[in-house]
C-alpha cells in the first residue's frame, strides 16, 4: 500500500515538474530548488500606525526599557524565570513567538535585530559565518509553528537579566527544527562575556531541545506525507512559484525509495536528533579555541558524529564559502554510543540546503555537497561517540587548500 500511494506522489510531483520545464531529463530527479520567506514580510508592519511607530521610538520604550518586554506575555512561545543560588541574578528565558506578528511585529523586529547586532555580531566576527542580518530576521519571523514547513523552522530564545527596574539582554540561543529530517540544528549561542558561568547555556539548550522533542518531534506521525499532499493541492493554484517546492519533494521521495523501510519503520523517541556544529580542532575565530569549545559542548553532553560535516554557504552570493573546518555534534541524553543512519543524514543535508537556496539542483552538485553525499552513500549509519580521539577529527575534503574561512 505504502509503495502505492509513494509510486503515486513520485508519478504525479514528476509529471508537473516535467510539464513545466518541458524535459524528460533523469537528471531533474536528482537534486532540485525553494521558495525562501519573501521580503514582503515587511509589509506586516504596516498594521502599525506610523504615528505609533515614531511614538515607540522617540520614547526610547526598547533602549531604556522603560517597556519591560519580559511581561508581554503574548511576546513568547514559551518563558520562565529562574535565579542562580550562586549569584543570585535573576533571569528569564524565553522562546520569541510569531503568533502575534500582527500586533507585535515590529516590537519582535527589533528584538531580533538587537539579538543580532548586540550579541551574534560580536560573538560571530568572521561575516561567512553569520546570515545577513535582514535575511535572518525575515526567515524567524515568517516561522509558524502549527505548520508543517519544507524549509527549517527558525527560532530564538532569549535571556534577560532581570532586576526591580531594569531588564538587560545578556544571551541568546538560536535554533531550527527540520520537519522532514525529524531533527533540530543549534544554529548560534552568544552569551555576553560578563554573563558567562551563570548556567545560561545549560538551561537554554535543555530548553531548546525539550521545546523541539516536546512540540514536533513527538507529534510528528505522518508529517511528511502531510507535507507532500499540501504542496501537491497548490500545484494547479501556481504551478511556477510551487516547482521549488516540488523539486525538493522529488529529492526526498528519492531517498525515501531508496530506503523503503524509512516508510515503514517504528521512530522510537530516542531517534530524536539535536545537533550543533563547532570548530575542529585547532580552529581559532578570535572568540574562543576550538578545546575550549569542546570542553563546553562536552559537559551539555554532546558527542561528535564520526562524519566529514561540511557547512553549506551562508551567504548566497558566493557559493564557495562552505566550512570544511568543522565537526557535527548531537546531543546524547543517555550513556552509551548512538549511532545515526545515512537516511537522516541526508534529509537533513537537504533540507539545511533547501534553507538558503532559491534553487537547490546547481548547488547539489558542488563538490563539497558530492563529497558528502558519496560518503553517506558509502554507509549505513555513522558512530556517535564522546571518546576523546574523536574531538580531534577533522574532515578530510580538500585538505591541501586554503579554508574559505
Amino acid at each position: 500500500m505504502t509503495n502505492k500511494i509513494t509510486n503515486g506522489i513520485i508519478n504525479k510531483v514528476n509529471n508537473v515538474v516535467m510539464n513545466t520545464s518541458g524535459t524528460t531529463s533523469t537528471d531533474s530527479l536528482l537534486f532540485q530548488p525553494n521558495p525562501k520567506p519573501s521580503s514582503n514580510n515587511n509589509l506586516i508592519f504596516n498594521n502599525n500606525p506610523i504615528e505609533q511607530k515614531q511614538s515607540f521610538f522617540n520614547n526610547n520604550n526598547i533602549n531604556n526599557n522603560s517597556l519591560f518586554l519580559t511581561q508581554l506575555d503574548d511576546l513568547w512561545e514559551w518563558k520562565e524565570i529562574r535565579k542562580n543560588p550562586t549569584t543570585n541574578k535573576v533571569f528569564h528565558y524565553g522562546i520569541i513567538s510569531t503568533k502575534s506578528i500582527k500586533k507585535n511585529g515590529f516590537i519582535i523586529r527589533n528584538l531580533l535585530e538587537r539579538v543580532y547586532n548586540e550579541l551574534l555580531i560580536p560573538n560571530f566576527p568572521i561575516e561567512s559565518e553569520l546570515e545577513p542580518k535582514e535575511k535572518w530576521c525575515d526567515i524567524v519571523m515568517s516561522t509558524k509553528k502549527e505548520d508543517i514547513q519544507i524549509s527549517p523552522k527558525s527560532f530564538v530564545l532569549v535571556v534577560f537579566e532581570m532586576k526591580e527596574n531594569y531588564e538587560k539582554l545578556v544571551g541568546s540561543l538560536v535554533f531550527e527544527y527540520f520537519d522532514i529530517s525529524e531533527c533540530a540544528l543549534l544554529t548560534y549561542v552568544a552569551i555576553r562575556n560578563e554573563f558567562r558561568g551563570n548556567g545560561i547555556f545549560h538551561y537554554g539548550l535543555d530548553d531548546c531541545y525539550n521545546f523541539c522533542k516536546n512540540n514536533f518531534y513527538l507529534k510528528r506521525k505522518g508529517i511528511i506525507w502531510n507535507l507532500i499532499q499540501n504542496v501537491l493541492k497548490n500545484i494547479e493554484i501556481d504551478v511556477n512559484s510551487n516547482l521549488g517546492q516540488l523539486h525538493f519533494i522529488q529529492q526526498i521521495m528519492e531517498i525515501y525509495l531508496l530506503q523503503q523501510n524509512n516508510l515503514q519503520q517504528k521512530k522510537d523517541e530516542d531517534n530524536f536528533y539535536f545537533f550543533a556544529e563547532t570548530n575542529a580542532i585547532d580552529v581559532f575565530d578570535g572568540i574562543m579555541s576550538s578545546e575550549k569549545r569542546h570542553e563546553i559542548f562536552k559537559r551539555s553532553g554532546f558527542s561528535v558524529i564520526d562524519f566529514d560535516y561540511i557547512q553549506p554557504p551562508l551567504q548566497i552570493e558566493d557559493r564557495q564559502l562552505f566550512c570544511d573546518k568543522l565537526i557535527l555534534l548531537s546531543l546524547e541524553k543517555e550513556d552509551g554510543n548512538r549511532t545515526i543512519s545515512s537516511f537522516t543524514l541526508k534529509c537533513f543535508l537537504l533540507q539545511f540546503l533547501y534553507g538558503v537556496y532559491d534553487d537547490v539542483i546547481p548547488y547539489m552538485y558542488d563538490d563539497y555537497f558530492q563529497y558528502m553525499w558519496n560518503s553517506l552513500n558509502s554507509k549505513d549509519s555513522f558512530i556517535i561517540s564522546n571518546d576523546p580521539s574523536i574531538w580531534k577529527r577533522k574532515t578530510n575534503f580538500n585538505r591541501k587548500r586554503e579554508s574559505k574561512l
